[in-house]
């Protein structure tokens, strides 16, 4: 009986150590109200396009990074500082770098490896370029998202992953680079 209740209180402590810091993230929310929302495709012509950052990363990022974060992507910039104005690693749970690793995989077939820590010091645009460089030009181009459909309609996921990917290429093993 003990061992239960013990057990039970050091999941409670581990718990609250290993989430995110909603209060931290309702304050991040609260200052990011004044800006103005934009769609993936919206972000991607607005900012993407001239920093070199690919459209498909753009509906990543949109989906997955917002998923980790609770922050609603639309209102990011790319020189919103991921650590210094976002309090990313705050705000997000503990293990989202490996969620990141797994669906960048399952998303761009790019086996990523090592620590982010030196990326998160950057800022979200020098994060979305790195991650375009990481992704093989082929796959950013393998299955372009619809313009005409509804943003998060059933046939256009948040998530773009290529349908049918070329056939000659294979995961490729990557360790981070730092943004150039």
């Amino acid at each position: 009986m003990w061992h239960r209740l013990r057990n039970w209180f050091y999941s409670l402590r581990s718990y609250t150590a290993l989430r995110p810091d909603l209060a931290m993230r309702r304050r991040v929310v609260r200052s990011l109200q004044r800006r103005t929302s934009l769609s993936p495709q919206e972000w991607f012509h607005t900012y993407g396009k001239s920093l070199g950052i690919a459209e498909a990363v753009v509906n990543f990022a949109a989906h997955q990074l917002e998923q980790y974060s609770g922050l609603p992507f639309g209102k990011l910039l790319p020189g919103d500082r991921l650590e210094a104005d976002l309090h990313w690693t705050q705000v997000c749970w503990f293990d989202w770098e490996l969620s990141f690793y797994e669906d960048v995989q399952q998303t761009f077939e790019v086996f990523l490896e090592g620590d982010l820590e030196e990326l998160l010091e950057g800022t979200l645009g020098n994060f979305l370029v790195w991650l375009t460089k990481q992704v093989p030009s082929e796959l950013l181009q393998a299955d372009p998202l619809p313009k005409d459909l509804p943003k998060d309609s059933p046939q256009n996921p948040p998530q773009n992953p290529p349908k049918n990917p070329p056939q000659n290429l294979k995961p490729k093993h990557l360790k981070l680079r730092s943004p150039s």
